[in-house]
This record gives C-alpha cells, sequence and structure tokens, in this order.
C-alpha cells in the first residue's frame, strides 16, 4: 500500500515569496520587494501553508 501525500506544486511566484520567508522577511517587506498589496502576499502564503502535507493531515 503507497501512503505518500499529495503536494500540491507551488507556482513561480510562490516558490518567490517562501525564499524570502526563508529570508525571515516580513510580509510587508516581501510586498514591497515584490510591488504587491500586503493583502496578496497574505493570500500567498495561506495558499503555501495549504499545500504542505501537515496541513492537510488529521489532527489526533
Amino acid at each position: 500500500m503507497n501512503h505518500q501525500l499529495a503536494i500540491d506544486p507551488l507556482t513561480a511566484r510562490e516558490m518567490d515569496i517562501l525564499r524570502r520567508m526563508a529570508e525571515r522577511l516580513t510580509d510587508r517587506e516581501i510586498a514591497q520587494e515584490f510591488v504587491l498589496n500586503l493583502n496578496t502576499i497574505k493570500w500567498h502564503n495561506r495558499q503555501i501553508t495549504a499545500s504542505w502535507p501537515l496541513a492537510a493531515a488529521p489532527k489526533r
């Protein structure tokens, strides 16, 4: 039986944002760097974390 979790691939923009998050930039700093609205960055953050296997794992 195969127990692999399906992981949605991230878009190029989500990968760019994830890299900046890894560099510990704030949402506001990331928004300024990409010349995007702060709410757009927050939306991307939700999309990124929703694609993580642990986000979809059942609670115990």
